[in-house]
């Protein structure tokens, strides 16, 4: 799964794959980008490396001082 984003100005960037508890699975961008669109790729899996199950996630995108979360639904 590809997550894409725009990131408002040059600086640090985290974008990470939490669970509905709240729980970070994966972290898929931590430190500084450019202002510019940028693509993450997750490969479904948990920090173990198992498949993550069919469900609803969330995708957290911190830049600029603020706070960006997305729903992400997996069916498998």
């Amino acid at each position: 799964m590809t997550l894409a984003f725009v990131t408002t100005g040059s600086g640090p960037v985290r974008l990470a794959v939490h669970d509905l508890a709240g729980r970070e699975l994966r972290r898929l961008a931590d430190g500084p980008l450019p202002a510019a669109r940028h693509a993450r790729d997750w490969d479904l899996r948990d920090p173990e490396g198992r498949a993550v199950p069919s469900g609803v996630y969330l995708a957290v995108l911190e830049d600029a001082g603020r706070r960006t979360v997305r729903r992400l639904v997996v069916i498998r």
